[in-house]
C-alpha cells in the first residue's frame, strides 16, 4: 500500500451515488478519496451528509449541469440531502462554486431531461 497516495473517485447519475458509497468505503479503509460526482441523486439524510463531510479529507464536488432534475430527487421534503460543494454549470466555460453542503440546484424547467446528458462538457472543464 502507498500511504501517500490518493484516490479518485467519479460517477454521474446513480454511478455518482455508488461512487458516493464506494469513496465512504475507501475512506473507512484510511485512504485519502477524492470524490466528483456528476448528475448525481440526493444519496442519505442529514447524519449521512455530515458523516460524509467528516470522513472524506480530498476534494468532494458535486456538478449539476443547468436544469438536470436528477440531482433534484429524492427531495429535501423526504429527508434526502446532497453531501460536498456543489458546482453548478450554464453551460461548458461559465459555472458557479457554492459553499460546502449547500444544495442550491433548483430545476426552473422540470422537462429538460436532456440536461442529464450534457455533462460530457464537464469533464474537461477545470475547475479552479
Amino acid at each position: 500500500m502507498h500511504p501517500n497516495a490518493e484516490i479518485i473517485v467519479t460517477g454521474h447519475s446513480l454511478g455518482g451515488s455508488q461512487a458516493l458509497y464506494g469513496a465512504v468505503d475507501q475512506a473507512n479503509m484510511g485512504l485519502k478519496v477524492n470524490l466528483y460526482t456528476y448528475g448525481c441523486p440526493r444519496s442519505g439524510d442529514q447524519k449521512f451528509t455530515e458523516y460524509v463531510s467528516s470522513i472524506i479529507k480530498g476534494d468532494n464536488i458535486r456538478g449539476a449541469y443547468r436544469d438536470d432534475p436528477v440531482p433534484e430527487m429524492p427531495s429535501e421534503k423526504e429527508g434526502y440531502f446532497h453531501t460536498g460543494t456543489e458546482v453548478h454549470f450554464y453551460d461548458c466555460q461559465n459555472f458557479v462554486i457554492y459553499p460546502p453542503e449547500k444544495d442550491d440546484h433548483q430545476v426552473h424547467h422540470i422537462m429538460r431531461v436532456g440536461d442529464h446528458g450534457g455533462y460530457i462538457c464537464l469533464t474537461q472543464t477545470p475547475i479552479t
